[in-house]
């Protein structure tokens, strides 16, 4: 079985959803630079695919001491995010979960 992992910041094919992981950090995938911008719940920073130097923004969403019920519905909503392809809508690209965080890379 091959590892798909390297094409998961592919620019080049259209997918109908974002792929989903759980095993390994946004590091592993994308060089994170500068910060974009910082909110109430994480940070946005301006990344580029190590595996084909495409522009993302990496937002990292803080979940330690959230409710479960705050993260069962954050998690329906990435669900939702990950699955919609419109022009007029940030794509989702990747997801990475953690025990701290959730990664969204857009």
């Amino acid at each position: 079985m091959g590892d798909t992992r390297s094409e998961s910041c592919s620019s080049s094919r259209k997918r109908s959803f974002a792929r989903k992981w759980q095993d390994c950090s946004p590091h592993d995938h994308y060089e994170l630079a500068h910060a974009l911008g910082k909110g109430t719940y994480g940070t946005a920073y301006r990344a580029a695919c190590k595996h084909t130097g495409a522009d993302r923004a990496v937002k990292q969403v803080e979940v330690r001491g959230q409710l479960s019920k705050t993260l069962s519905r954050l998690d329906n909503e990435l669900e939702v995010a990950r699955r919609l392809d419109h022009p007029n809508i940030v794509k989702v690209y990747d997801t990475f979960s953690g025990p701290e965080s959730i990664s969204l890379v857009m």
